[in-house]
């Protein structure tokens, strides 16, 4: 679905390791067990253990508490320096409070995520330990090590005995309590274990200085660190988790995360797959949403080393997209792709070479510390040159430094210009809403697309404007004429990607400079502002047409109207009408679009009917062959339909309320499914009568009770779209209550699978098409729609099924979505009248339920005249046809100059009212024939 403005540009720039490397690592970020408590190689997320603790020991005379284990993530092995920079790694602890006994113990697991470990491929650790018990008072020694896991059997294992003798052990297939070596007792030191798999079922090992080989049994599948049983404050450290080599996706080029401006038509990549070949079918590539893979060229496939190239990228794009391989052992790797075809030779300038002086400026500024061309140290003028209003002197200003613009170090991609030159790139920071910056420069004249190099760190769009100063530069009265936005998607303050100069609509602009000029740079409100790094000029005169100005747009519920308006326009080619293509649920309606304007600037109608749910397509490609498409989604429903609140269900047995309010949750009211008259205290009116009115129960977790309090179906404040009848309304002046008003909306949440509630309403007799305001945490199917026939107000209820609601596209329970009736893939078309009970059931999925339900609403069918009445007259040089209409039908009037043409052309489309129309065409001097097709 299209959105206003929307750039996505999705992709982090973690992809310099995912793609420098075939190891995976994993380094500690929290306590063993928590989700996450790791991150990889690429920084991502994850939980890398699943921790087991045993409770083990006695409680002696004296205890403080019961002897135990536990794990957390800290830094108890001093100088040893396992967590890096931060010292922390994960950890586990034994300990016995009265110092006789022995202490719990615990278990740190991985699964390797690549399989069982090949031939080859090495499995690394560090390890660093302290405290561990001796053999004392008929108790064992501690033991703490690492483990090799056959499933769920120890294959390989390192370890040490508390206090020896030899102190460090290992037991394999063909040895047990070996000797390892003559490495002495690492207290609080860390050192390195590192495993490789040299053939079927054999091994070396190195730990610290102790090295050995052995064998093992089975395939190795995960690792095991312990501590059983270790003693008293008996700590264990781990981290830096290293399986290599792995299946991975190496030396991706072009990569905007090694260098920018890649003027190419060539991705290209490598696989290594040690031990498990990777075929041409196991290697996807998608890039801006589409799956390319069809196109990808191989070297090597069906072998464990593969080169891949695709050759079709265009130049003048940003790409973002993701490469996945899976091998023929079953093996999954991703690695993002962010890559642009940029020419080195456009023109640019540096978003910290604003200007200077009261509207002062260098052309072709050189970068440098000491030269009059540079902008280094240059001061702007407030109101002039720059607005700045949330100055701060401890902001940083290392460029230019007296200035009150915030410039500091930047960490975007490194360009050629500044490591030749030996000075770092600087950018705007603290570029906080409504701040502004003028960039004066002689520019080479030409048509062009903007690109703004920029970032944002705080999550969601983000956006600033770019406006042309007309008059009054160098003084304090500036006039603007504003050409665009720069809109994206937030990834990190120093995660700079290219974003595009578009209209309102995202698309992209073609601005046309000639010369000395003065564009101005304003932060917009969404994201708190953003970081600049430089601008780029790109060629424009391939810009496609824009779409724009559409309504409906999809961007709330209930957007009423008879009609789809939209605008088709070009600064750089013409658009014919025949180029205009739109597909409205799938079927090509082209022929119905009304046009007014001309080539350059299209204005665009369709004929609607009213009360629909519509998925339309619109296509426009100028004369130079260069394409636009607009995607959306839209209903124009209308909000006076008949409509029941999922929060409104039966209560007392199969009482309902027929035109309730929704009252504010303090007070109470009559007319009310707000507990009535018992409110505040918990006690039985209005509540719904389980296996009578509803079967759900309250068996979730966190589950709330917002409006209905007193009964187990969950309510919750809900951030839908909110109705007219909810704005302002629940007025009651009764005496004795409080006067009082909701603007609250509340939704049924927690609604665990398999349970119903029950609704009871007297109907407007009619024919309905049911919609279900529905969102759902997953996709689900199979949310039904029953109709009470016997046993209404009892335990033992008759229903017919109606028919099915499911969304292959919810994707959050607040994330609200229209959801048809349907019966075998059809809107259920339902015949209601007078006092009727539905019972709405949830559809399987978890515990907690992947269903949450605002409201259902009732749309009446509308059915088209089997035939109309269609008369023609003819008046001077003028023919004349009425016909009679019906609201929510659209009329296209064709006609031809034969009877059986191969194709009939349309005069013109009309929107039905329930009043007669007329059409008039011009006598041509031939026989004509007409027609009108209603739908």
């Amino acid at each position: 679905m299209k959105r206003i403005a929307l750039i996505l540009i999705g992709i982090i720039s973690m992809a310099r390791l995912a793609s420098a490397s075939d190891t995976f690592s994993y380094t500690a970020t929290g306590s063993p067990g928590n989700d996450p408590d790791g991150t990889d190689q690429n920084s991502n997320p994850l939980q890398v253990w699943t921790e087991v603790v045993y409770a083990d020991g006695t409680n002696g005379a004296g205890d403080n508490g019961a002897d135990g284990s536990g794990v957390y993530f800290g830094n108890p092995d001093g100088s040893g320096g396992i967590g890096g920079a931060s010292g922390n790694s994960w950890q586990m602890y034994s300990y016995q409070n009265d110092g006789t006994a022995r202490g719990g113990s615990v278990d740190s697991y991985n699964t390797f995520a690549g399989g069982a470990l090949t031939a080859g491929q090495t499995v690394s650790i560090n390890f660093v330990m302290r405290a561990t018990d001796p053999a004392a008072n008929g108790l064992p020694a501690g033991e703490v090590g690492i483990s090799l896991l056959n499933g769920t059997n120890s294959a390989v294992t390192f370890f040490i005995y508390g206090g020896g003798p030899g102190y460090y052990f290992y037991t394999d297939a063909g040895s047990t309590n070996a000797d390892a070596g003559p490495m002495t007792y690492q207290y609080q030191s860390a050192f390195n274990i590192a495993i490789t798999v040299t053939g079927p079922n054999t091994y070396t090992a190195i730990a610290g200085s102790d090295s050995w080989s052995g064998t093992f049994n089975g395939s190795l599948t995960g690792i095991d660190v312990f501590n059983h049983a270790g003693g008293n404050a008996s700590d264990v450290g781990f981290n830096n988790l290293t399986i290599a080599p792995e299946l991975a996706i190496n030396h991706i080029v072009p990569n905007d995360t090694v260098a920018l401006f890649n003027a190419t038509n060539v991705l290209s990549f490598s696989v290594n797959s040690p031990a498990s070949p990777v075929s041409a079918s196991g290697v996807q590539l998608t890039l801006n949403g589409v799956n390319v893979s069809s196109n990808l060229v191989f070297v090597g496939a069906g072998t464990e080393n593969v080169s891949v190239a695709y050759t079709n990228l265009l130049p003048n794009k940003n790409y973002a997209g993701q490469i996945t391989v899976t091998n023929q052992a079953g093996e999954v790797v991703t690695a993002p792709v962010l890559i642009d075809t940029f020419s080195t030779n456009y023109y640019t300038w540096e978003a910290d070479d604003f200007d200077f002086n009261g509207g002062q400026f260098i052309d072709n500024p050189v970068i440098s510390t000491n030269s009059p061309d540079s902008y280094y140290n240059t001061v702007g003028v407030s109101n002039i040159d720059e607005y700045v209003p949330n100055y701060s002197p401890t902001q940083p200003h290392q460029w230019r430094t007296n200035d009150e613009v915030s410039t500091s170090l930047s960490q975007d991609t490194p360009r050629t210009q500044f490591t030749a030159a030996g000075i770092p790139d600087y950018l705007v920071g603290y570029f906080n809403p409504s701040n502004w910056l003028n960039y004066t420069r002689t520019f080479p004249a030409g048509t062009y697309n903007i690109y703004g190099r920029l970032a944002n760190g705080n999550g969601g769009l983000a956006n600033c404007s770019l406006a042309e100063v007309i008059s009054g530069e160098g003084t304090t009265s500036q006039t603007l004429s504003q050409l665009g936005i720069f809109q994206f998607t937030a990834q990190g303050w120093n995660n700079f990607n290219f974003i595009p100069l578009t209209d309102a609509w995202g698309n992209l602009l073609a601005v046309k400079l000639n010369g000395q000029t003065t564009l101005q740079v304003t932060s917009g409100a969404l994201g708190g502002g953003v970081n600049l790094n430089f601008f780029m000029l790109v060629p424009g005169t391939n810009t496609p047409p824009a779409i724009a100005n559409i309504y409906p747009d999809g961007l709330q519920p209930f957007e009423t109207t008879n009609s789809l308006t939209f605008t088709v326009g070009s600064s750089v080619s013409t658009v014919s009408q025949n180029n205009i293509q739109v597909t409205l649920n799938g079927i090509n309606v082209s022929s119905r679009l009304t046009f007014s304007g001309s080539s350059t600037n299209w204005a665009v109608s369709l004929p609607l009917a009213q009360e629909g749910l519509f998925t339309v397509v619109i296509t426009a490609t100028d004369a130079a062959g260069h394409a636009n498409a607009y995607t959306e989604t839209f209903d124009t429903f209308n909000q006076n339909n008949f409509m029941i609140e999922a929060d409104e269900y039966d209560f007392n047995g199969g009482q309902f309320i027929d035109n309730a309010i929704e009252t504010a949750t303090n007070y109470t009211a009559t007319n009310s499914y707000f507990p009535w008259p018992d409110y505040p205290v918990e006690g039985g009116a209005n509540v719904a009568v389980f296996d009578v009115d509803y079967t759900t129960l309250n068996t979730v977790a966190g589950e709330t009770f917002l409006y209905r309090y007193d009964d187990a179906a969950g309510t919750e404040v809900t951030s839908d779209f909110l109705r007219n009848k909810f704005i302002n309304a629940g007025q009651d002046n009764t005496a004795g209550e409080p006067l009082g008003y909701t603007n609250t909306d509340f939704d049924v949440g927690w609604w665990v699978p398999g349970t119903w509630l029950n609704y009871t309403r007297t109907f407007p007799t009619n024919n309905y098409y049911v919609y279900s305001r529905l969102a759902g945490g997953v996709p689900y199917t199979n949310t039904t729609v029953g109709l009470v026939t016997n046993g209404q107000g009892t335990t033992t209820q008759t229903t017919q099924l109606l028919g099915s609601c499911s969304d292959p596209n919810a994707n959050g329970f607040q994330s609200w979505h229209w959801i048809p009736l349907v019966n075998n893939g059809t809107n259920v078309l339902v015949s209601l009248g007078g006092v009727e009970t539905l019972q709405i059931t949830a559809g399987p999925g978890n515990a907690n339920g992947n269903v949450n339900s605002h409201f259902y609403m009732f749309v009446p069918a509308v059915t088209p005249l089997s035939s109309f009445p269609l008369s023609i007259s003819i008046s001077g040089g003028t023919i004349s046809l009425a016909f009679q209409t019906q609201n929510s039908h659209a009329y296209t009037v064709l006609y031809s100059n034969s009877l059986n043409p191969a194709s009939w052309q349309t005069l013109t489309t009309i929107n039905g009212d329930g009043t007669v129309k007329t059409a008039t065409d011009t006598v041509a001097g031939s026989a004509r024939f007409y027609k009108v097709e209603a739908q």
